[in-house]
């Protein structure tokens, strides 16, 4: 890598044009052989974004506080009311085959799901499956659904078409990250969603 460091912007920019012009002076470079840490002036993103096993802390607490009522009723069934060895035992093995159980589901159930999308192209691809992938334009969406988390269900978001067609990208990108893909000049009409114990409650941005 080469290196020449100049002190003002206006001697990068005549660098620059000398360099267009054939004219640009090489000995004023220096030769690096040898660089530890350096990394591309220009990193970029593929926007790629795919399913994601997540074993949220709520779902093990609650696999683990089934398991430990399923153990407690065992117990209870054969008069048992200390726990022993055996039955400590026979608690973890539980576990742990539940959580991996709970976690082939996961997997099986996102499996090649995946989408592709930045925020400064109208085309994106998207796949539920990994199998048939679809080219799509957010200029063929007519409304974007956000349905904000709530003690009653989870924060998701729903892409409708103007043919429509849906998709729910939720399991391989965050909603907040989604929404960001799309550039307000797009006009496509976001509709939030909350949901209580006295009903739905939309609000349109």
């Amino acid at each position: 890598m080469y290196e020449y460091h100049v002190p003002t912007v206006e001697d990068a920019c005549n660098l620059v044009a000398d360099f267009f012009n054939q004219a640009l002076n090489l000995k004023l470079f220096k030769n690096h052989f040898f660089n530890v840490g350096n990394k591309s002036h220009f990193i970029t993103n593929d926007f790629m974004y795919k399913a994601e096993i997540v074993m949220k802390p709520q779902i093990i607490g609650a696999v683990l506080g089934l398991l430990f009522c399923l153990t407690f009723i065992f117990l209870h069934a054969f008069s048992v009311f200390v726990i022993t060895a055996a039955a400590l035992i026979v608690f973890i093995v539980a576990s742990v085959v539940m959580v991996v159980f709970l976690a082939s589901y996961l997997a099986e159930a996102n499996s090649g799901k995946f989408i592709q999308i930045s925020r400064g192209n109208d085309l994106f691809t998207y796949s539920s499956d990994g199998t048939r992938i679809f080219t799509l334009s957010k200029l063929d969406i007519t409304q974007i659904n956000h349905r904000i988390k709530s003690k009653r269900e989870a924060e998701s978001i729903t892409l409708v078409f103007n043919n429509g067609a849906t998709i729910d990208p939720g399991a391989v990108i965050s909603p907040r990250i989604l929404l960001g893909k799309f550039p307000e000049k797009l006009n496509i009409p976001i509709y939030n969603i909350r949901s209580t114990i006295l009903g739905q409650y939309i609000s349109k941005t």
